[in-house]
């Protein structure tokens, strides 16, 4: 069984959600057949939402490097990272790495390249979409995408559930903004914050949706219980 390394925190209820989406996964009769995990909850990493749409704040890039090199030291064969804003340091992060870092973007693009839709709404922090993390991905498979209009009510949401509010207007805001991609001709969404990911059960069940954290929980058990070698191409 390989070890996952978790660079959590960002925010922490989703890298909670994460490690338990990963031992739904599997059908474990004893501790031993769950998929081991080493989990750096930080909740000290600079926010990537300033740093990217305000231009203020840390650069978030070498504290990830640092993280992720903690969890290589302590023997993790690969490693995953619950935060689909935090995708626009892959490459920096990676870099510095002798191990995979599983790439959330591509496997939730990946998983949208064969569910024949015609046209994704997507939910996404504002940042996600003003750095463009989806789209070269989206765009080198031809698939046709829209966020999410507002980005206020988006920004919002997400900082109610980074504060802990899960109230009725938070999920109002959610089936809000997700009524309105499938009113304006999308036929399925991408759920691409992870934050959002806690509020997945509430989209009506005939409702086409990839979730990006079950795309990295997929892998992530995959790769566990595999015993083939890792490729760093397409992780």
């Amino acid at each position: 069984m390989r070890i996952v390394g978790i660079l959590g925190g960002m925010g922490p209820e989703a890298t909670v959600l994460l490690m338990q989406k990963v031992i739904n996964s599997v059908d474990a009769k004893d501790d031993g057949h769950h998929i081991p995990m080493i989990v750096h909850q930080n909740t000290q990493v600079p926010s990537r939402i300033v740093r990217i749409l305000e231009s203020k704040g840390q650069d978030p890039s070498p504290i990830l490097q640092g993280m992720a090199l903690d969890l290589q030291n302590l023997q993790c064969d690969f490693l995953a990272m619950p935060c689909n804003t935090a995708h626009y340091y892959h490459s920096a992060i990676s870099k510095t790495l002798r191990i995979p870092l599983l790439n959330m973007i591509e496997l939730s693009v990946e998983q949208l390249s064969q569910s024949n839709l015609k046209k994704i709404g997507i939910l996404a922090s504002p940042a996600v979409r003003a750095v463009r993390v989806f789209d070269k991905s989206l765009e080198k498979r031809g698939l046709k995408f829209q966020f999410a209009r507002n980005d206020s009510n988006m920004l919002n949401m997400i900082k109610n559930i980074k504060r802990g509010e899960f109230g009725q207007s938070v999920i109002d805001a959610f089936s809000f903004e997700s009524s309105q991609l499938l009113n304006d001709g999308c036929d399925g969404l991408l759920i691409a914050c992870t934050e959002l990911s806690l509020l997945h059960k509430y989209l009506p069940r005939d409702v086409v949706c990839v979730d990006s954290l079950d795309s990295l929980t997929k892998k992530i058990v995959s790769l566990a219980v595999n015993a083939s070698p890792i490729s760093f191409g397409n992780s």
